[in-house]
């Protein structure tokens, strides 16, 4: 590989985690806004009515996206033709799905005994057709690694899709507000997307691409599928039973989520195309790899201890004591939320070298474990179930290393080590937040102080152990910003 091609594959590395960076941050940021407004008046009923239809329209997402973005992303050439074939195929998909759904939102009403579902659900499945028109577009930015493009597609599509669901909801729609988010969502990122792409869909159509694709998109949509209700399936247990405790629930959730999409969304936008780029150099996607494995852990244990350590304080001062019910459902998903950025960035690297089926087979056999933990653990209270869920992706995340050693030729020992220093130094800085955390009240000082005590004592650990990740990052900011100054 030519010094040129290395620089500018260094280049796009970088550039990608500094847009990822700015854009998950600036998402983020819009994110907790908007969800404290919405917290704050909506109801958890109101919030567990909406999260029931918003996980069908998830999984039919899925089904019109079918694997294609990451499909395109694998092949080493793509043209018009490929991405114009995907561009008709997921519009012709994502009408279908709506007449079905359309057709069968009074059985998902009377399932769940909410008849107020079955309008809510029917507008909001209008945001599959306005989401079928940007995955092409949102392909050619992926595959293009024009991940600064991608990255404002998705933060003006929040921040939009905020605005209107804040508003409705200041007016009196509850739940619509919700719902009318998220069809604005996908109106907006579809746009941004079609704005900034170079592909124009033509009326040439000709399918032969998608049967081309097909064997690894069609392991990719199984897939996506069967994590989509992995992911949700305690929504859909809990929203039988009661639309409350669904809500509380789906607080929780959204907040852990919150915390660890930073870190995965940061390097989810280019990790699978870049690595697929350097997939014939070996010992390169190696040190990459690693590079990238160290920042993840390095930025997800602490950011998800600390979550866990500031629960109950995080809540109340945000979406007031309404929500307190979520507070220990919230500290035990900290732990899954704090795997899931490893997780997702052990899938992405498998999909770089064509393992769909391999990743195909982990998401399924998780789901059916899943399952049966749920099946042992079901009743009235649902921390039960939320614990083994969360202890089970922890372990699971060990499973998936298996394979990721294998492939990458790096010892599972080395990839557990880097794993484990981090873990463990955020444990230790946990631990002794929470014990200083007895000696302080006040939901404003506890914050401060706990935030202050686990800053520190993690930085400290690390710069002592002297971690790679922080002695880079402190010599980046010394020669950007303290060698400016004295030369000045």
């Amino acid at each position: 590989m030519s010094s040129n091609s290395s620089d500018s594959l260094k280049s796009k590395a970088v550039k990608g985690i500094l847009w990822g960076s700015i854009s998950n941050g600036a998402q983020q940021l819009l994110a907790v806004f908007f969800g404290i407004y919405l917290g704050r008046i909506l109801t958890p009923h109101d919030y567990g009515l909406v999260s029931l239809i918003i996980v069908f329209a998830t999984v039919c997402s899925s089904i019109q996206e079918a694997g294609f973005i990451n499909a395109l992303a694998n092949r080493k050439e793509v043209d018009h033709r490929d991405y114009n074939a995907v561009f008709w195929m997921s519009l012709m998909i994502s009408i279908t799905l709506y007449i079905l759904l359309f057709a069968i939102s009074p059985l998902i009403g009377r399932f769940y005994n909410q008849p107020e579902l079955v309008p809510a659900a029917r507008v909001l499945f209008i945001g599959l057709i306005f989401g079928s028109l940007g995955i092409s577009h949102s392909a050619y930015l992926f595959k293009t690694l024009k991940v600064k493009e991608r990255s404002l597609a998705t933060a003006l599509g929040t921040l939009c899709s905020g605005v209107v669901g804040i508003s409705l909801v200041y007016l009196g729609y509850a739940y619509w507000g919700i719902v009318f988010q998220t069809i604005t969502y996908s109106f907006t990122f579809s746009l941004i997307c079609f704005l900034y792409s170079d592909f124009r869909p033509t009326l040439q159509i000709n399918f032969a691409p998608i049967k081309e694709l097909w064997g690894f998109s069609s392991k990719i949509l199984l897939t996506r599928v069967v994590e989509i209700l992995n992911n949700n399936i305690l929504t859909l247990i809990l929203g039988k039973n009661s639309t409350t405790s669904t809500g509380n629930y789906t607080q929780a959730n959204g907040w852990s989520i919150k915390a660890q999409g930073v870190i995965a969304n940061m390097s989810h936008g280019f990790a699978q195309p870049m690595l697929s780029t350097i997939a014939d150099d070996e010992d390169r996607q190696k040190r990459i790899f690693t590079k990238l494995l160290n920042f993840i852990c390095f930025a997800a244990f602490p950011t998800l201890a600390l979550l866990n350590c500031v629960a109950e304080e995080f809540i109340l001062i945000t979406v007031k004591e309404k929500w307190l019910p979520a507070v220990p459902i919230l500290k035990i998903l900290c732990i899954n939320a704090a795997f899931l950025p490893i997780i997702n960035f052990y899938s992405n690297f498998l999909l770089s070298k064509g393992k769909s089926d391999l990743y195909m087979r982990y998401i399924i056999s998780f789901g059916v474990i899943q399952l049966i933990i749920i099946y042992f653990l079901h009743g009235d209270d649902v921390l039960p179930m939320v614990w083994g869920i969360s202890l089970f992706t922890m372990f699971w995340t060990f499973i998936w290393q298996l394979s990721v050693a294998a492939y990458s030729k790096i010892k599972y020992a080395e990839l557990s080590l880097i794993i484990t220093k981090y873990l463990i130094t955020a444990l230790l800085a946990g631990a002794l937040t929470y014990f200083i955390g007895n000696f302080v009240e006040g939901n404003w000082v506890s914050l401060i102080v706990k935030t202050l005590v686990f800053g520190i004592t993690y930085i400290s650990i690390l710069y002592v152990a002297k971690s790679e990740v922080l002695l880079e990052i402190i010599h980046y900011l010394k020669n950007k910003y303290v060698s400016k100054h004295t030369d000045n």
